[in-house]
């Protein structure tokens, strides 16, 4: 290994280098020697790129050192302990040049060196900053010497400790992460103890997932018009059929619909204009449907799976079956009555004397009791004329009243009223705000 120094004539090394008891060129080489050889391989360079027009202000090129190259901790310790000493050497040369010209220190020189060129300026003695070939600053010491970011373009670690070494992985109690990766797009992973998957999903309102205790699912999955699915304990038909399997659909002239059904929105149960409530009170009180300010399900659990058409106590239906033969009024959206109040508020059910008819005059006299298509009659007029509002066994009449306030309390064989009347004659009337009937 081959180091040449040149020297200005007669430029004193005693401020450098006394504490090795000599001032020769040889000690200063040795050094140099010393500093850069210790635990360190150094290539072997040409003495022309070692020191050229600026004494001792190496690159590293010239030191044959790759920062990239230094696999340990211990070369990189190294590797700042040769910068350092450079600088000791700058410090030795002074700021301001060699020092004047001594006979007792002259050192031969080198053949072809000027001995009147300069050392070099003090922009020329800069500090030895170790850049890489793409100027790239591979190291960033912290303040504590903690090297917060290894960051490689191809290998990036995502975890990444910050000053007071907070781990951002944060394990709850079963060694489960909860990985919050992304201030703006947080994982809401809600684990149920049962590792049910609660996530709620919805983008600007979550979903309201109701689980029935025996696991039954209620979801409204319509969010404009929600389907209101009424499960009977037995499979009955809301719109019930009677014994004889009578289909108690009233169809209109005018394509309307008792039993509404909209290929792409059904509605099993006519919602009024003015929010009115579907669903008749229980006897506690207890709303069946529930009505959220934002047109929310309208769900009511019945602790024993009750109907959500109620029930009452002696298992009558709101939608009351008649033996022989019951009626199912429906009232459309669009106030449609099947027992119809005419302009000038007659009687829809107009009872004869001997022979009475339940003809329901509409706006246009159109008559609601429309023979279907096997000219089967929706009111089924019996073997001795009864009338169609069906008087019952006990020659009750079912009487639909509908002066100013319809009532269609149809009363059962035992004289109930279809609006059920409970045992305390309680009326289970849903008025709106309109005064509104909905007598279903």
């Amino acid at each position: 290994m081959i180091f040449s120094v040149y020297p200005t004539a007669g430029f004193s090394l005693t401020k450098g280098l006394s504490n090795r008891g000599t001032n020769n060129r040889s000690a200063l080489e040795a050094g140099l020697r010393d500093c850069l050889v210790e635990k360190m391989e150094i290539y072997d360079l040409p003495s022309s790129h070692l020191i050229k027009q600026r004494p001792l202000s190496f690159t590293r090129h010239d030191l044959g050192v790759r920062r990239s190259m230094c696999e340990t901790r211990q070369q990189q310790q190294l590797s700042a302990k040769i910068c350092g000493t450079a600088r000791a050497v700058r410090w030795a040369l002074g700021p301001s040049g060699p020092p004047a010209p001594s006979s007792n220190t002259a050192l031969s020189l080198s053949p072809g060196f000027d001995t009147k060129q300069e050392l070099g300026s003090k922009e020329d003695n800069e500090e030895f900053h170790v850049k890489d070939k793409e100027n790239q600053e591979l190291y960033v010491k912290h303040e504590e010497n903690q090297e917060l970011h290894v960051k490689d373009e191809e290998n990036q670690e995502l975890h990444i400790k910050d000053e007071e070494n907070q781990e951002l992985h944060i394990k709850d109690e079963e060694n489960q992460e909860l990985h919050i990766k992304d201030e703006e797009n947080q994982e809401l992973h809600v684990k149920h103890k049962e590792n049910q998957e609660l996530y709620v999903k919805h983008k600007e309102n979550q979903e309201l997932y109701v689980k029935h205790k025996e696991n039954q699912e209620l979801y409204v999955k319509d969010e404009e018009n929600q389907e209101l699915y009424v499960k009977h304990k037995e499979n009955q038909e809301l719109y019930v059929k009677d014994e004889e399997n009578q289909e108690l659909y009233v169809k209109h002239k005018e394509n309307q619909e008792l039993y509404v059904k909209h290929k792409e929105n059904q509605e099993l149960y006519v919602k009024h204009k003015e929010n009115q409530e579907l669903y008749v009170k229980h006897k506690e009180n207890q709303e069946l449907y529930v009505k959220d300010e934002e047109n929310q399900e309208l769900y009511v659990k019945h602790k024993e799976n009750q109907e959500l058409y109620v029930t009452d106590e002696e298992n009558q239906e709101l939608y009351v079956k008649h033996k022989e033969n019951q009626e199912l009024y429906v009232k459309d959206e669009e106030n449609q009555e099947l027992h119809i109040k005419d302009e000038e508020n007659q009687e829809l059910h107009i009872k004869d004397e001997e022979n009475q008819e339940l003809h329901i005059k509409d706006e246009e006299n159109q008559e609601l009791h429309i023979k279907d298509e096997e000219n089967q009659e929706l009111h089924i007029k019996d073997e001795e004329n009864q009338e169609l509002h069906v008087k019952d066994e006990e020659n009750q009449e079912l009487h639909v009243k509908d002066e100013e306030n319809q009532e269609l309390h149809i009363k059962d064989e035992e004289n109930q009223e279809l609006h059920v009347k409970d045992e305390e004659n309680q009326e289970l009337h849903v008025k709106d705000e309109e005064n509104q009937e909905l007598d279903v």
